[in-house]
């Protein structure tokens, strides 16, 4: 990505994604996060997320490690935040991550332990999957197509679950969503896009 045209915000993102100055951009993004930009908001939440590698270290080493349960909880927060700013791509995100935790447990109860999901949460999360969807529909969307896709997936998973406590399991709605995710791929295949 040529640098000429990017804001400060976006060069330390960028700046961040490279390995250069990683400490003092993520210390700025922090900085600005707390001010309420949500461009700020959205990379941290991604960072946390995803994860970040130094690609300036020959050995790779683990800058955030998104395995984590303190990089989930931060990146949640930093999604939430800029989620209640207006932030349709935060909210997208969100629910990928709600609709993952539950559609990627379908252990037995006594397997699982207290991190089992309830019926509750199935619910939950193909509530905050349905309006994060719809909300993306907007024209002032600051969500990407491959994001929604993605949405439309990890939608579909819920409803596949084969989780004993899954009260929302329906084959014709996981048919629907895939069919949906697929479509979108098709209008927009750059997947460097989340």
């Amino acid at each position: 990505m040529s640098t000429q045209n990017l804001s400060k915000l976006e060069l330390a993102a960028e700046e961040i994604d490279q390995g250069i100055n990683f400490e003092k951009n993520l210390a700025y993004l922090n900085e600005e996060g707390e001010k309420g930009n949500i461009f700020a908001l959205k990379t941290l939440g991604f960072l946390y997320s995803l994860g970040l590698y130094d690609s300036q270290d020959e050995s790779k080493k683990l800058l955030i490690d998104n395995m984590s349960e303190e990089s989930e909880k931060k990146a949640r927060e930093y999604f939430t935040k800029a989620a209640e700013l207006g932030s349709v791509h935060a909210k997208i995100w969100l629910a990928m991550g709600e609709c993952i935790r539950v559609a990627l447990n379908d252990k037995s109860d006594s397997e699982a332990g207290e991190n089992f999901p309830t019926a509750q949460d199935f619910l939950n999360a193909e509530k905050l999957a349905l309006h994060a969807i719809e909300e993306s529909k907007k024209e002032s969307c600051d969500c990407t197509q491959n994001a929604v896709a993605m949405m439309c997936h990890w939608l579909a998973q819920v409803y596949d679950s084969k989780n004993p406590s899954n009260p929302i399991y329906d084959e014709e709605k996981v048919k629907y969503w895939e069919e949906e995710y697929e479509k979108k791929l098709k209008n927009f295949n750059n997947f460097s896009q989340f």
